[in-house]
């Protein structure tokens, strides 16, 4: 995957824009799936050649639920499961906390955990994106598109409270939550519902699934569960165990143990193909 800054004025609400290859398709016959490990974060995600995307609902859900090839995801807290059978090229954006409205014009809270296809928020422009980045002849030319009809529906939208942006990098330093809420001088009410607007979730649950993420160890990498636990500002392995598996949908050694395609993508169970008829 390459990863590419995004124009100045996408920087308040987009990380980054990337392009990915195509990867190597399931066995013949079945249908492949990953768990995709939650981060916190929106995305927008174009599916080269019109394949849409499939998500179960679990490990015993066979009959995948098809979204689109142009897919708005918002902010997960845990982990979800998709169809890996044909896993084409992608174009897409990271988007930072207030960017679902700023560029869609939808409220996080009301994107939690789902996907939602693009032709829904951009009804007009979402076919004529597809079609444009697919024409396209190379990533970077895909990237400018994506980028064009980004910088296209940048709406005038208020930039983040200021006190949500002064706490979204005090939590990633380790400042506990009830000192933000004193810096911030408002109630713990008021806080939690101006953090709730820009992220989607509580400064709680935000603050430990971010911990949770800066946790997942790289491929391959040997791993030792307390000194990880420890590392993420875990007082106890047994604390750290618990919130792993409420993201993760899986244990620590499940994760350990599975075949990785980087850090967030996590191979499950296979569908296996129908039995042949004799």
């Amino acid at each position: 995957m390459s990863l590419h800054p995004p124009a100045l004025s996408l920087r308040p609400w987009v990380e980054s824009l990337w392009a990915a290859p195509a990867r190597v398709p399931g066995e013949q016959g079945g249908r492949t799936r990953e768990w995709v490990m939650p981060d916190g974060r929106a995305h927008l995600a174009i599916r080269l050649g019109g394949q849409p995307l499939g998500l179960y609902r679990d490990l015993d859900d066979v009959q995948a639920r098809w979204i689109s090839d142009a897919v708005l995801a918002g902010p997960h807290d845990r982990a979800y499961l998709k169809d890996t059978g044909q896993m084409t090229g992608s174009v897409g954006a990271l988007l930072r906390p207030g960017a679902l409205h700023a560029l869609f014009g939808v409220a996080e809270p009301q994107l939690l955990n789902r996907h939602l296809p693009l032709a829904e928020v951009w009804p007009e422009a979402a076919a004529r994106l597809v079609g444009q980045i697919n024409a396209a002849a190379s990533p970077q030319a895909q990237i400018a598109v994506l980028e064009a009809q980004l910088l296209a529906h940048l709406r005038p939208a208020r930039a983040l409270h200021p006190q949500v942006a002064l706490a979204l990098p005090r939590l990633a330093q380790g400042l506990r939550i009830d000192e933000l809420v004193r810096m911030s001088g408002y109630s713990h009410r008021r806080f939690t519902s101006l953090f709730r607007e820009a992220t989607g979730m509580a400064p709680k649950r935000y603050a430990c699934l971010r911990r949770f993420a800066d946790a997942l160890p790289a491929s391959g990498k040997p791993v030792r569960w307390v000194d990880l636990a420890a590392d993420a500002g875990y007082s106890d392995q047994a604390h750290f165990v618990r919130d792993f598996h409420g993201f993760a949908q899986m244990t620590p050694q499940a994760y350990r143990r599975a075949q990785r395609q980087g850090v967030r993508h996590v191979r499950a169970a296979d569908i296996p193909p129908p039995p042949t008829q004799t």
